[in-house]
């Protein structure tokens, strides 16, 4: 085994391990040790290696995820994963939102594993059995159990790409002009908003609920900015969303989920840490 044949995997392998952290340095680092792991080992003997690779890096991920989980419970503030962005929208099936990917914290390691190899990557389920170490019986379980946490019931469900955009564009002009008094009508009356300093950035500790605050709290952060601010409609993880550069550094990235046409559910992520990977671009 050489690394040549080794990354031909690595898409799907990073796929998967960011699925399952949420963060995009802890899932290349997992990756790499996958790879490390590997590449010491006599596989000659290993029928489907794509398999095998699934199971190796899927299992370091419970791993590293059962040691983020005691971190992100020391975390200061609203914890949130880490978006990707990208230049264009892309969407395919395998294609989380963040806002996805924060609910699924609600899941252990092993309905995450299970939830994202079958409902996500479509993996067989004697495939799923084999990686988590179940029965194929305990793993139709444990998925049934996880859709329940997320609510979720059969393929997951896109929002609707026109009403996306129309929304964004709303909000990017609002900021940009400052009309700020023209976010009534497009955000919901019970929204809720996330914020992630992580004790290093302007946050709120706790999500902030209901429209009058939640406007209080952002129109406060926006005015901190000033003329300084340049705003721009960004994909993260193949939805639409805003990124908030000051001074030509990344500031704030924001990304939306919506009711009715109406935005419900803000989150932004404003730990510098998070911001690194793209400013150091």
């Amino acid at each position: 085994m050489n690394t040549t044949e080794l990354e031909e995997y690595r898409p799907l392998l990073f796929s998967i391990a960011y699925k399952m952290l949420g963060a995009i340095a802890d899932a290349e680092d997992t990756v790499q040790d996958s790879f490390v792991k590997i590449l010491g080992r006599d596989l000659r003997d290993v029928k489907n290696l794509k398999a095998y690779l699934v199971k190796v890096v899927t299992n370091l991920c419970i791993d590293r995820y059962n040691r983020l989980q005691k971190e992100r419970e020391a975390y200061t503030g609203v914890w949130l994963p880490e978006p990707i962005l990208t230049p264009e929208r892309s969407i395919t099936k395998e294609e989380l939102s963040v806002g996805l990917l924060r609910t699924m914290e609600l899941l252990t390691p092993i309905e995450r594993a299970v939830f994202l190899l079958r409902d996500v990557f479509d993996f067989d389920y004697d495939l799923v059995a084999d990686v988590v170490a179940k029965t194929e019986t305990n793993c139709r379980k444990i998925l049934s159990r996880a859709k329940q946490k997320l609510a979720i019931k059969g393929e997951l469900i896109h929002p609707n790409r026109k009403i996306e955009e129309r929304l964004i564009d709303q909000v990017l002009e609002t900021m940009e002009t400052g009309a700020y008094q023209n976010l009534f009508d497009i955000l919901h009356q019970d929204i809720i908003a996330y914020t992630d300093g992580g004790g290093k950035a302007k946050s709120a500790l706790k999500p902030i609920l209901g429209i009058e605050r939640v406007l209080k709290f952002y129109m406060g952060l926006l005015a901190k900015f000033g003329a300084d601010n340049v705003y721009k409609k960004v994909w993260m993880n193949g939805y639409a969303g805003i990124a908030i550069y000051n001074k030509g550094v990344l500031d704030t990235i924001t990304f939306y989920e919506w009711e009715d046409d109406k935005v419900k559910v803000i989150q932004q992520i404003r730990n510098p840490d998070k911001l690194n990977f793209y400013n150091q671009k």
